[in-house]
């Protein structure tokens, strides 16, 4: 009976690994359908077959490699087979000044990256680096210029299967300094007028001080307006005859810009 057990456990096992080995594209199992013996490879329709099988195996690459060792025939000279798709993101990161996350989805056996910073649209070399990964940080970036990458997958036998680009990146930029800022005193109240900087402000920031104390402000204006556009904003409440010293600055989703300051305002 014990022996008996021992040997249908040995039938499940041959029988599992059977079906796992059929459910896995490869070569082998095309090579022996009646499909593919009943082609000769000079006939168009082996050529479509191929492409096919191509198409719906997960290791392509390897795939390929393995038919053309089976088939010594000039025929598949002329197929042209697709490259692995390479689809790139590029995204700046937030609050690190001139720096750039790539991403890309990774595609059949690839041995590493080769990834390559490129000014836009002159296409000039800046850098390039190797990976192991299917994604990268680049830093050290000029904000304000705009880039693009290109990624290479490099096969084991250090030939290119497959090279994408991302869409032009440009790097963003610390909003400008706060021009014009004016500040005057009206009714226990200081209204503060400037022009809006650019690089897509997403706050402004005010700190008053005073004797022996400051204010920190948050402006009620708008952050659409575009660039040169005159914004004003007004602090009531203040107490005459005190000494104020005002500073703004504007701010982005990169950092904060440089801070301006209209001296000292005695509020009368």
């Amino acid at each position: 009976m014990r022996l008996l057990m021992i040997i249908l456990a040995l039938f499940l096992i041959i029988n599992s690994c059977l079906s796992f080995n059929n459910k896995i594209p490869n070569f082998q199992s095309y090579r022996k359908s009646k499909h593919l013996k009943n082609l000769s490879p000079n006939d168009p329709a082996f050529e479509n077959l191929v492409k096919k099988l191509y198409d719906n195996n997960p290791n392509a690459i390897e795939f390929m490699s393995q038919v053309k060792s089976k088939f010594d025939n000039h025929v598949f000279d002329s197929i042209t087979i697709p490259n692995p798709s390479l689809t790139i993101t590029a995204a700046a990161v937030s609050g690190d000044l001139g720096a750039v996350q790539l991403s890309w989805t990774k595609s059949g056996k690839v041995f590493s990256y080769e990834v390559t910073t490129l000014s836009y649209p002159s296409e000039e070399v800046i850098g390039s680096l190797s990976t192991l990964l299917s994604t990268t940080y680049i830093g050290n970036l000029t904000p304000g210029l705009t880039y693009r990458f290109q990624v290479e997958l490099v096969q084991v036998d250090g030939s290119i299967s497959s090279t994408g680009y991302s869409d032009p990146l440009t790097i963003p930029s610390l909003p400008g300094p706060l021009t014009g800022f004016t500040a005057d005193s009206m009714n226990n109240s200081i209204m503060l007028s400037w022009f809006a900087p650019a690089n897509g402000v997403t706050s402004y920031h005010i700190r008053l001080s005073g004797f022996g104390f400051f204010m920190d402000v948050t402006p009620n204006v708008s952050l659409a307006a575009s660039p040169g556009s005159l914004l004003t904003t007004t602090i009531p409440g203040l107490t005459t005859g005190i000494f104020y010293s005002i500073t703004a600055y504007a701010q982005n989703a990169v950092g904060q810009g440089p801070a301006v300051s209209t001296g000292t305002l005695v509020l009368s």
